[in-house]
């Protein structure tokens, strides 16, 4: 757990984030799963192909993989130079996490207004099948501000790290 023994708020809201991202994955990938077996199974076995198959396996696959971006980050699993971490000194290794957090934060803070415009403009665009677009902009948006959140956790755990040594 990336926050154990640490402020009690800081850990709920990270357990929180794990509480809903992580069972809502593994029931979005079963789901996903079941319907690209539908699609298969009535194109080539049935020869009559279910047309709204491709759009939402489309449109689960970018909640997958924004759901999946966030819990790799809240594991500290996410790409990263791991390799250059680990060949540092602990001290420049933890200045390194710092810089991390902080240009995430940055880059969350950044893309989150372009973001919300093009949520707000997506409510009125249509696709053949499910009938709009919103939901497949509200994963981004998600997404952009989990990362907010466990990057300002991060920073407030490394805060009163330093500050009780």
């Amino acid at each position: 757990m990336p926050f154990a023994g640490r402020y009690a708020w800081t850990a709920a809201v990270d357990r929180w984030i794990g509480y809903l991202t992580e069972p809502l994955a593994a029931v979005l990938l079963v789901v996903e799963v079941a319907i690209l077996a539908a699609g298969v199974f009535s194109r080539y076995v049935m020869h009559n192909a279910l047309v709204w198959t491709d759009e939402v396996a489309t449109i689960l696959l970018l909640w997958l993989a924004m759901l999946g971006a966030v819990s790799a980050y809240r594991r500290r699993e996410h790409i990263r130079l791991t390799a250059i971490v680990r060949r540092v000194r602990p001290d420049t290794a933890s200045l390194m996490e710092v810089i991390s957090a902080v240009v995430v934060a940055i880059f969350a803070l950044e893309l989150f207004p372009a973001s919300r415009v093009f949520l707000i403009q997506e409510q009125t665009d249509m696709t053949p099948c499910w009938h709009s677009t919103f939901d497949i902009v509200a994963s981004i948006v998600f997404a952009l501000i989990a990362f907010l959140v466990i990057s300002v956790l991060r920073l407030v755990e490394r805060r009163r790290s330093r500050s009780r040594s």
